[in-house]
Order: structure tokens, then sequence, then C-alpha cells
């Protein structure tokens, strides 16, 4: 029994209501219209939630990519300053100590080589370097103790020439970092 102003009105006068105007049907038609609705705003997030995860792992693997090029700027730097020594080792005839850097030197750049991304041109920068630390170690190894008087000149020749290409690499490195 429901309670109309002048009076009670009977549960049958209700239901007869509600199948006189269709209001099943029109709720029925209402659902489906909401449920459409409805999905269409999930199949709206879930693209967009997607989207959103594609963001953050393009970002995470833009991060990751930063940081490698970072630690292979800090280990070229440091392996260029490392040559800067052992040209000033050759200067000063310090035969003795060379074998041991060079296969330190060349041990650095082969894991730089590994570890980078390089290019062609790069890579073969780094290869021209490291063949020149091979021969020279092989060359003091064999003459030690007595090293021929102008053995440095020539060795800090190749070096020189490695430092400046590595550099270039360096710069190029470091350029590419900074989004130029």
């Amino acid at each position: 029994m429901a309670w109309r102003g002048d009076g009670i009105v009977g549960n049958d006068s209700i239901i007869g209501w509600i199948g006189e105007n269709h209001v099943g049907d029109l709720a029925s038609i209402a659902g489906v219209g909401i449920s459409v609705i409805g999905f269409m705003v999930t199949v709206y997030d879930v693209r967009r939630s997607r989207k959103a995860a594609e963001l953050a792992q393009q970002a995470a693997q833009d991060a990751k990519n930063s940081i490698q090029i970072f630690e292979t700027v800090v280990d070229l730097s440091a392996a260029i300053q490392m040559l800067e020594e052992v040209k000033r080792a050759h200067r000063n005839r310090q035969w003795e100590a060379l074998p041991d850097r060079y296969a330190n030197l060349r041990k650095t750049l082969i894991s730089i080589r590994r570890s980078s991304d390089l290019s062609d041109e790069h890579a073969s920068v780094f290869q021209a370097a490291i063949a020149n630390l091979r021969d020279m170690e092989q060359a003091v190894e064999k003459s030690l103790p007595n090293m021929p008087q102008g053995s440095h000149h020539r060795f800090n020749e190749l070096l020189s020439k490695d430092v400046d290409e590595l550099a270039g690499v360096l710069a190029e490195l470091k350029f590419s970092e900074i989004g130029a």
C-alpha cells in the first residue's frame, strides 16, 4: 500500500500504472544504455592507463640510457687521464711499470667498448687504441730493461692520436647526453 494525498492507493493500481506506461521496458533500456556508457568509459580508462604505462616504461628506459651514457663518460674520462699518465711515464722512461699500465688501460677500454652502445665509428676508435696499447706492451716487454732512446716519441705520438680520437668520442657522448 502507498500513501497518496487523498488516501491510500493499493499495490495493484501502482503495478497497473507501471504496466500501462511500460516503465519496466524503459528501465531495461536505461539499464542497457548505462551499461554501454559504463563499458565505453572503462575502455577509455584502460587505453589511458595503457598509454600511461607505456610512457612510464619509456621514461624508465630513457633514464637507464642516460645513466649508461653518464657512466661511459666518466669511465672514458678516466681512461683518457690514464693515457696522459702513460705518456708522462714514457717521457720519464719509467718502462718497468708500463706493461701493467698498458694492460689495465686495455681492460678499461675493452670494458667501456663492450658495456656501451657505441657506433661502429666509435668502436673502431676504441679498437685502434686497444691495439696500440697491446703493441706497446709487447715492444716494452721485449726490450726491457734497455729500451731504445727514441721509443717514447713514437709511443707518445700514437697515444696522442688515440687520446684525441677518444676525446672526440667523449665530446660526442657528452653532446648526446644533453639532448642536442
